[in-house]
């Protein structure tokens, strides 16, 4: 019934609002630098409940002689310019949250944004970066198989499928709100729904998220439930806005600078370019593995 009763489920990310925007652009056929995120227009939205948080972490790759975050500072300081960090693509939290690690640390790290999060984990371990700020439930595999090291995770306790991670909390190097970045999927409902609908509804979604076969499935996916009632969901996502349109101006990054690099990556047929060899493995393969996205740019 969840269409009959106009609900919608919106996930807090760049890649879906990317994709939408990229569709509106097209029906309207005008410049997507013209579009604004979908989701943008939250007035016609009507908040229900988080369903649960999700979280980021830094890693390296097996060539990097890194092993905890300070070291990592470290390395990055002696490599100036050389080193480069892979994210699920611009505009996206893990882009902003490197820029936030840089003005923290003092360093210089190079964003490469990809088209998603597996293409940015395989671009780590088959050495075309070094490191990778990305989701964690991407990255934990790789961790557990000893294909990369998690360095650490944002949040404010360590995951359950990863209790030898520590997060950037516990390192003590005031890294602000680098230390409790965590994105949520939630419920809303359609603008118009009646409050008491809305309520009823969010009733219902709370009730199923207690259930313990549910909480251990998102568990898997490293996703830590969590819910509100519509109001408190209503000012948490005020305060995000705020919090991350902050982020986002400090930066300089603009939806005109998001459409060069979609048109950058649609125009791509390069073999992916590669780190300087002193921060990546060593191969004599500059080629990219099969079925791995080209980067978009580097911005």
């Amino acid at each position: 019934r969840a269409k009959e009763l106009g609900i919608t489920e919106l996930h807090q990310g760049a890649a879906n609002k990317l994709e939408a925007s990229e569709r509106l652009a097209q029906r309207l056929a005008i410049p997507f630098d013209q579009v604004l995120y979908a989701g943008d227009d939250l007035p016609d939205l009507a908040p229900m409940t988080r369903v649960g948080n999700f979280k980021f972490t830094l890693a390296v790759n097996n060539d990097v002689p890194a092993r905890t975050v300070q070291e990592f500072v470290a390395y990055v300081k002696a490599n100036p310019g050389k080193v480069s960090y892979a994210t699920p693509g611009p505009g996206t939290p893990a882009h902003f949250l490197g820029a936030m690690f840089n003005k923290a640390t003092g360093t210089d790290l190079l964003h490469v944004p990809y088209r998603g999060s597996g293409p940015a984990a395989v671009a780590l371990i088959g050495g075309q970066v070094p490191s990778t700020i990305n989701t964690t439930v991407a990255m934990a595999p790789l961790h557990q198989d000893g294909k990369a090291r998690l360095l650490a995770d944002t949040g404010l306790k360590r995951p359950p499928t990863l209790p030898d991670v520590p997060t950037f909390g516990e390192l003590k190097m005031d890294l602000g709100d680098i230390e409790t970045a965590e994105l949520w999927y939630g419920f809303f409902a359609q603008g118009k729904t009646p409050p008491a609908t809305v309520q009823k509804l969010n009733a219902m979604v709370v009730a199923a998220l207690k259930d313990a076969t549910v909480q251990s499935r998102l568990a898997t996916l490293d996703i830590e439930v969590a819910t509100d009632t519509p109001e408190a969901f209503a000012k948490l996502i005020q305060a995000d806005y705020e919090r991350w349109g902050r982020v986002i101006k400090a930066s300089g990054f603009t939806l005109s600078l998001f459409a060069a690099a979609l048109t950058l990556a649609a125009r791509a047929t390069t073999p992916l370019p590669r780190a300087p060899a002193a921060v990546t493995r060593r191969s004599r393969d500059h080629e990219r593995p099969p079925g791995q996205a080209p980067p978009l740019s580097v911005v």
